[in-house]
């Protein structure tokens, strides 16, 4: 459920991730920057992205929520 934002200064876009962090949106062509609305920390992904007439594009990040598990005492 991360809301992934689109805006190419003019105009924004949002989607929505589904449950596994996938997602999918329809731009207009142009240069448009990425901003992920999370408390998650992003450790990698494109800030922008260029979208050409007709073309598919994969921009994947990696985030991380921060979360640790204790190591097993031995």
């Amino acid at each position: 459920g991360v809301a992934v934002e689109f805006s190419d200064g003019r105009t924004s876009a949002v989607t929505v991730t589904d449950p596994r962090g996938a997602y999918s949106i329809e731009l207009p062509p142009g240069t448009w920057k990425v901003r992920l609305k999370t408390y998650m920390r992003i450790i990698g992904g494109p800030n922008s992205v260029t979208v050409i007439a007709g073309s598919h594009i994969v921009a994947d990040f990696v985030l991380d929520t921060g979360i640790r598990v204790p190591a097993p005492q031995q």
